[in-house]
């Protein structure tokens, strides 16, 4: 049986000839079957690259996202550092204008004390006792100013911190010198031991109410009348109460430091030895007991058991 066969005529240009080529149809068929394979091959190559660009580009993407993210959280990391500066520079700012404030509050006390006791202190050899005032327009820090503004306010306390501290330790000391002021003050025969306040008859030397020649007199008397209160001239411990015939009815207040204080020819006495008194209280009533002429208190004043006249102690 003849096979069949394929004529391909090939025409070239005009002035050539024409060309015939004869072949059966099995190397036409495999030649086409291997042009569809290589072409099948071809697109199979090219749908993997596309999915290798495509696994790729999503890497990238991903990535790219990741890094988004990342930079976005610590851009927000970043934002939220800067906001807790800004808030401690503004925490730091407000306690540094509370311990101005009471700084200026200590230095205004301690003037106050300084003028009542006249005790003072020289200043320490470069102090700075001013507070000094703050204002103006506000305006956001930018990120490189915030940790310099931390720093120097965080300085800026711990500096006044420090004078807080001083001042305090120097207020303290005035307190104690002032509290014991108060103590002297408390324990100095410093007021009248009796209303009225009129002297008849003086400290020292004078003519004997009774005998008429001279004799010294070891205290002062005070006018009044019967029953007045008498009064602790300064605080005490009630040393000793009792009656003579010189004295009448009397009292004797120690005030310590070598400071005593004698209430004589009184009507009644209201403390008993031992007793605490403080001053200014009502100790006994105002008589003519004992070597008296009238009603009236004689006062007097010991230090180191000698009596002193009791006028360099009583107010004008």
């Amino acid at each position: 049986m003849r096979k069949k066969q394929l004529t391909v005529i090939v025409v070239p240009e005009a002035d050539r000839s024409v060309r015939r080529f004869r072949t059966s149809r099995i190397p036409l068929l495999v030649l086409l079957a291997l042009t569809f394979c290589m072409a099948a091959l071809f697109f199979l190559w090219l749908d993997w690259k596309k999915q290798t660009y495509e696994r790729i580009i999503h890497q990238i993407s991903d990535r790219l996202t990741s890094e988004r993210r990342s930079h976005q959280d610590q851009l927000t990391m970043k934002n939220e550092t800067i906001e807790e500066l800004q808030q401690e520079v503004i925490k730091l700012t407000e306690q540094t204008e509370e311990v101005r404030s009471k700084l200026a509050e200590l230095q205004r006390l301690e003037e106050e004390i300084r003028a009542v006791t006249g005790i003072d202190y020289p200043d320490a050899e470069g102090e700075d006792r001013s507070v000094q005032a703050a204002g103006g327009t506000f305006h956001a820090v930018k990120e490189d100013e915030i940790l310099t503004l931390a720093d120097a306010a965080a300085q800026s306390l711990s500096t006044l911190s420090q004078s807080l501290t001083f001042m305090q330790e120097r207020l303290d000391q005035l307190l104690a010198k002032l509290s014991y002021l108060e103590y002297l003050s408390s324990i100095t025969p410093s007021i009248w031991p009796a209303e009225g306040g009129r002297i008849t008859s003086r400290y020292g030397y004078r003519l004997d109410p009774l005998t008429r020649r001279s004799a010294f007199h070891s205290g002062v008397d005070i006018d009044g009348k019967l029953r007045d209160d008498i009064y602790a001239a300064a605080a005490g411990k009630v040393a000793e109460t009792g009656f003579t015939n010189s004295l009448g009815n009397y009292i004797i207040i120690d005030h310590s430091r070598g400071l005593q204080t004698l209430y004589a020819h009184l009507h009644e006495i209201l403390v008993d030895p031992g007793d605490q008194v403080d001053k200014g209280e009502l100790i006994g009533l105002m008589g003519s007991t004992g070597r008296s002429t009238g009603t009236h208190l004689h006062y007097e004043v010991h230090v180191n058991g000698k009596p002193v006249n009791p006028q360099s102690y009583l107010p004008d």
